[in-house]
C-alpha cells in the first residue's frame, strides 16, 4: 500500500478548480439551504400564499314549505274558484305555491328575473332564478 504524503492531504485546497474544497462545499450547502426556504410570508399567518376564507353562513332554501302549504290547501279546494289570488307584491312571495298548484296560470312556471349563476363542487353551473 502506498502512504499518502503531506501534499496530498484532504485539508489542503486542491490544485484543480473542478473539485470544491471542504470550505467551499460547506458554503454551497448553506447557499442551497437558503434557496430552499419557503417564500416570505407577507401576511404573517403561516399560510404562505393561501389565504383562509372567511366563514360565511350559507343561505338555505326551504322548498318543502310551499309543498306542505299546497297539500294543506288542496284538501279544502274543490276547484279553481276556491284558490286565492296571488297579489303582485313582494310580500306575496311567501304565499306562493308550487307551479303545479296553478294549472290555469302558466305564468307561474317561468322565471321573470335572472338572479345569479351558482357553481357547485363539480364546477357545473346551476342557474338560480326568482319568480317575479
Amino acid at each position: 500500500m502506498r502512504q499518502l504524503s503531506a501534499a496530498s492531504s484532504t485539508n489542503l485546497a486542491p490544485d484543480y478548480a473542478g473539485h470544491p474544497g471542504p470550505q467551499q462545499h460547506h458554503q454551497q450547502q448553506q447557499h442551497q439551504q437558503q434557496q430552499q426556504q419557503p417564500p416570505f410570508d407577507a401576511y404573517g399567518d403561516n399560510f404562505g400564499a393561501k389565504r383562509m376564507r372567511k366563514p360565511v353562513q350559507r343561505r338555505t332554501v326551504d322548498y318543502t314549505s310551499s309543498l306542505v302549504r299546497y297539500a294543506q290547501a288542496r284538501m279544502w279546494q274543490r276547484d279553481a274558484r276556491d284558490r286565492f289570488t296571488l297579489q303582485p307584491t313582494a310580500a306575496a312571495v311567501l304565499d306562493m305555491l308550487p307551479s303545479v298548484a296553478y294549472p290555469d296560470n302558466p305564468s307561474t312556471s317561468f322565471a321573470g328575473k335572472f338572479v345569479h349563476s351558482s357553481i357547485n363542487k363539480n364546477r357545473c353551473s346551476i342557474n338560480c332564478v326568482v319568480v317575479s
